[in-house]
């Protein structure tokens, strides 16, 4: 039986993980993945860093870190790949948020990230 923090991740997603920025203070991402993760769709507002209200679009738990400002996109490697052709950018989600939850022993961690829509191109891939 897999470990309980990765048990119900039973959904696939595409992440392109923020590798920093570049000389004009856009994002960077490193070439995308295909991961493990449960997509939760809620809708509701949050507060960014800058103490500006923001709408967050869904909550996902995940089995890996990830960088605030990584994308994530819902479904597999695969069917992205036949999507390249088109510009929509609608269905890519940005990192707003990402959270740790241990157990109480400390020893299993339930990972979530917080997604916001991302109304841009793909950041460049290094």
């Amino acid at each position: 039986m897999p470990p309980i923090e990765t048990q119900n991740l039973n959904q696939k997603a595409v992440l392109w993980m923020s590798s920093g920025k570049d000389d004009y203070g856009k994002f960077t991402v490193i070439s995308p993945v295909e991961i493990s993760c449960r997509w939760e769709e809620k809708r509701r507002q949050s507060m960014a860093s800058d103490n500006t209200v923001i709408a967050i679009d869904s909550t996902v738990y995940v089995d890996r870190v990830i960088k605030q400002g990584s994308i994530l996109w819902k479904g597999t490697m695969k069917e992205w790949t036949k999507l390249l052709t088109t510009t929509d950018s609608r269905w890519l989600k940005e990192v707003t948020s990402y959270n740790e939850i241990p157990d109480i022993k400390g020893r299993k961690i339930q990972r979530t990230v917080t997604l916001a829509q991302y109304n841009q191109q793909l950041p460049t891939v290094v």
